[in-house]
């Protein structure tokens, strides 16, 4: 396929300009005229661009791009790696919020499906939903320990004091809420400031990729569940799902490159 499609493409399925985003969305670095193979990672980094160029990979699409829209640096060590993709003429795609919210293939609809959940509303990029098959938290927190590739982990572990999280595997919780959830809030990577707005929609359990030290206090207070995903695990579902979305698509060559990042 041709650079100018897939750009086309990819502007038509997440609407960029419908978000004020941190980064400019998009084709952030212009490569080659034509694509024959596509690297599809959460985070634009070295790391990535190492294994992009042992591939001959024509471009690299990812939901982390270069973050900055209002200004221009590069400086060591970054400046090598952008040296390094202009040289080999690889167009690089990064596509932040709008992965985010994407309704049928972003990040937290991908999370929503994984519980089978119904939509209630939109919550800022997330969604607040209910919990329609009525899935205790611990059924919750194994599927996606198997969604997202941690069933080989599942291990609990428990801790003294109350505000310390618990640990299914790698997914931290709190079980101060109900054991089946009803209204969930589900916002993807660094939600976890956005847990006061699942509070005031009536959420019981939250669900996204951090955690921050004020949180554990505030959920004890509120009885209210939370289970932090890791921003890296919680933020792969979009990028996978757009990657098989392609695929089915164009005729292209697509590869997931898994720089796996335990945050």
């Amino acid at each position: 396929m041709k650079r100018v499609e897939l750009e086309k493409y990819l502007n038509e399925l997440y609407h960029y300009e419908e978000y004020d985003d941190y980064c400019f969305n998009g084709l952030q670095i212009e490569g080659a005229d034509d694509i024959k193979k596509i690297v599809f990672a959460v985070s634009f980094n070295s790391l990535l661009l190492e294994k992009a160029v042992s591939l001959n990979a024509d471009a690299v699409i990812v939901h982390h791009g270069i973050f900055g829209k209002d200004f221009f640096k590069i400086h060591d060590p970054f400046k090598n790696t952008v040296k390094e993709i202009l040289n080999r003429n690889i167009s690089l795609f990064g596509i932040h919020l709008p992965m985010d919210a994407q309704p049928e293939i972003g990040n937290n609809a991908e999370l929503v499906r994984m519980i089978s959940a119904s939509v209630i509303e939109k919550m800022n990029v997330g969604f607040l939903v209910e919990n329609t098959r009525k899935l205790s938290l611990q059924q919750i927190l194994h599927l996606f320990g198997k969604e997202l590739g941690m069933q080989h982990d599942i291990k609990q572990t428990e801790f003294d004091s109350p505000l310390h999280y618990k640990k299914l595997g790698e997914i931290q919780y709190y079980d101060f809420g109900p054991d089946t959830p009803y209204i969930i809030g589900i916002l993807s990577g660094g939600g976890s400031s956005y847990i006061q707005d699942a509070l005031k929609a009536g959420a019981d359990t939250f669900i996204t990729g951090d955690l921050k030290e004020h949180i554990p206090a505030m959920l004890y207070d509120n009885k209210m569940n939370y289970i932090n995903l890791g921003h890296y695990r919680s933020e792969k579902t979009g990028i996978l799902a757009l990657k098989k979305h392609i695929e089915t698509k164009y005729p292209v060559d697509c590869i997931f490159i898994d720089v796996e990042n335990p945050l």
